[in-house]
C-alpha cells in the first residue's frame, strides 16, 4: 500500500493503528497489554473543481484520544471521531471509504484463547474482523455497525447521517472495505440522496469511540496484533450535476470505487 506514514498529522487520511509489541517504547516498565496508535494522512479526490479541499478532522482523538492510546488497557474507550471539513471553494458530495486490515498472526497463543469452533488456538481472520468492526462504536453504547456476527451482506450502520454498503464481499481475508456515503439522514427509499456539504461545512462524525474488550481472552489473539482502521474521503464537484444525487451503482462509477 502506497501510503505516507509518519507520527504527526500532515494530510486529510486519518489512519488508527494498534499494535502491542510497539508499545515498549512509550513505558518499558509497564505491565500488562498497551496498543499504539498513529495518525497518517492523504486525501484522494476524483474530480478537479476550482481549488477543492476535504480535511479529515478530529477533534477528541488530538485533544485526548492519541494520549489515551500511548498507553492503552483493555477495557478503554478511546476517543477516535473522523469527520470530513470542507476547507475548499467547491460544493462537494462526499463519500468515506473504511478499510480494516492486519497482517498475518504472529507469535503464540495463551491456552484460554477460544476459536470460533470452541477450540483453543489462533482466532480466524474472520474473528479478528469481525471482533476489530465490532469495537468501532457510533457513542459509547451503540457500535457503528448493528451486529458484526452477522454475514457482512446483513451489515448495516447505526449512524443515520450515512448511507452504508460492503465493498468487500467477505470476511475472511485480512482486508475488509466499507463505504459510507454522507446523506445527512435522508436514507428513505430504495436509492438514498447524497447531501451536499457546502465551504466551511463538516459532516457528522462517522464514529467517536474504540472500545477495547475488558476480558483477556477477548483481546489476545486480535487485539494485541497490528491491525489498522483507515478512513480514506472522496468528493465529487455538486455542479457536475443537476437535481439529486443518489446513492447507486452510477454515483459509485463516478466515486471511483466499484
Amino acid at each position: 500500500m502506497d501510503k505516507v506514514r509518519n507520527f504527526f498529522r500532515t494530510g486529510k487520511r486519518q489512519k488508527l493503528t494498534a499494535a502491542a509489541v510497539l508499545a515498549v517504547l512509550y513505558s518499558a516498565a509497564a505491565i500488562g497489554i498497551f496498543s499504539f496508535f498513529h495518525g497518517s494522512d492523504s486525501m484522494t479526490n476524483r474530480f478537479k473543481s476550482g481549488s477543492g479541499s476535504l480535511l479529515i478532522i478530529e477533534h477528541e482523538w488530538d485533544a485526548q484520544g492519541e494520549k489515551m492510546a500511548a498507553s492503552s488497557e483493555p477495557g478503554m474507550m478511546i476517543p477516535k471521531d473522523p469527520c470530513v471539513y470542507n476547507n475548499g471553494q467547491a460544493d462537494e458530495y462526499i463519500l468515506m471509504k473504511m478499510t480494516i486490515e492486519f497482517d498475518e498472526y504472529s507469535g503464540e497463543l495463551e491456552s484460554e484463547v477460544d476459536t470460533d469452533s470452541g477450540e483453543v488456538g489462533i482466532p480466524s481472520n474472520e474473528k479478528r474482523m469481525r471482533d476489530i468492526a465490532g469495537a468501532i462504536m457510533l457513542n459509547e453504547d451503540t457500535a457503528l455497525f448493528n451486529d458484526t456476527s452477522k454475514a457482512l451482506e446483513e451489515w448495516s450502520c447505526n449512524n443515520s447521517n450515512y448511507a452504508f454498503r460492503p465493498l468487500s464481499t467477505s470476511l475472511d481475508g485480512n482486508k475488509l472495505e466499507l463505504l459510507f456515503y454522507y446523506t445527512a439522514g435522508d436514507n428513505n427509499g430504495e436509492f438514498p440522496v447524497l447531501r451536499i456539504l457546502s465551504q466551511d461545512e463538516k459532516t457528522p462524525e462517522l464514529f467517536n469511540y474504540i472500545k477495547l474488550p475488558v476480558y483477556k481472552r477477548m483481546w489476545l489473539g486480535v487485539f494485541d496484533q497490528p491491525y489498522s482502521i483507515d478512513i480514506e474521503v472522496k468528493g465529487i464537484p455538486a455542479e457536475a450535476f443537476n437535481g439529486a444525487v443518489c446513492v447507486d451503482d452510477d454515483i459509485d462509477v463516478k466515486f471511483g470505487v466499484q
